[in-house]
């Protein structure tokens, strides 16, 4: 993943609607077996700076699972988007992969 792309019109328009007017931080990564988040095979990663790269590990081979980022700043949390569409507006289109042998 990229740094994110300022807030479109729709949701904000621009980078000070988008961060509150303070850059981002950190990044909090979730990803779990189920789509709603509700599953046991899950984890947590917390990065530091304001990219985000993130490599799971300890997954179960050939296992489907969704993924959900959220953006931190001296401000708050955002709220968790897991949605494929690059302004998290398209509700259905979930971040999924499958863990690898």
């Amino acid at each position: 993943m990229n740094s994110p792309l300022p807030c479109p019109a729709a949701v904000g328009g621009g980078l000070p609607q988008s961060d509150g007017g303070s850059a981002i931080t950190e990044y909090e990564i979730s990803y779990n077996d189920l789509e709603d988040f509700s599953g046991r095979d899950a984890g947590k990663f917390t990065t530091s700076g304001s990219s985000v790269t993130y490599t799971a590990r300890g997954l179960t081979p050939g296992r489907r699972y969704y993924v959900r980022v959220l953006a931190r700043n001296s401000r708050g949390a955002g709220q968790y988007c897991r949605f494929k569409e690059a302004n998290c507006l398209v509700v259905g289109s979930s971040v999924s992969a499958f863990a690898a042998n």
